[in-house]
């Protein structure tokens, strides 16, 4: 694995609480509106565009994410990105019959305003769960609010955690685009 390249990992058999480091950045697009409206969990979704290299199996995933939007609260003090704790949902929208796989992320905090076009930059640092057709909305509301509690417990234990949160590709001056100066890692016992 060198430089942005990311393991094709479509076929590897994830396991709750697996850790990985992969990083990667896309454009924030529209999406249906069913995040924040109907199930109180706001996405931001990647534009399928900017992931055509991503190749992770369909899950739940958690990590950390910044918004790179000049001027917004998504900025501090020194006009660089906050970083935030976030959850990630790659594949079919199963409870919707959805064909198309999508990528939304749910930075866990909240907004006052939207950031669309703007640029979600990312690290995933571990696996939540499988994608499951949920039996009902409400049942899909109880499975996110568990994998947003599972995030938060995993972030709180992860290893260096302060580390990737000042991270340079995450954290970093607005308007810039930093390279991807490192490699991409996943580990866990099935992998």
């Amino acid at each position: 694995m060198s430089g942005s390249s990311t393991p094709d990992l479509r076929s590897k058999k994830f396991v709750r609480g697996d850790e990985m480091q992969i990083f990667f950045a896309g454009e924030v697009i529209h999406g249906l509106g069913r995040g924040s409206k109907r199930l109180g969990c706001p996405t931001a979704n990647i534009n399928p565009k900017d992931l055509e290299y991503f190749r992770l199996p369909e899950g739940v995933f958690y990590g950390l994410a910044s918004v790179n939007k000049p001027g917004s609260e998504f900025t501090d003090q020194s006009h660089s990105c906050r970083v935030y704790p976030a959850v990630m949902s790659v594949g079919r929208n199963l409870i919707y019959d959805a064909e198309q796989v999508s990528f939304e992320v749910h930075l866990m905090a909240d907004f006052s305003e939207d950031f669309y076009g703007s640029r979600l930059t990312v690290v995933i640092l571990g696996f939540v769960r499988e994608m499951t057709r949920p039996t009902s909305e409400q049942h899909l509301i109880d499975m996110i609010n568990d994998d947003k509690k599972f995030a938060r417990d995993q972030l709180a234990r992860y290893e260096n955690i302060q580390a990737l949160y000042t991270h340079p590709y995450l954290y970093h001056p607005l308007n810039e685009t930093p390279d991807h100066p490192f490699n991409n890692s996943v580990k866990g016992p099935n992998i």
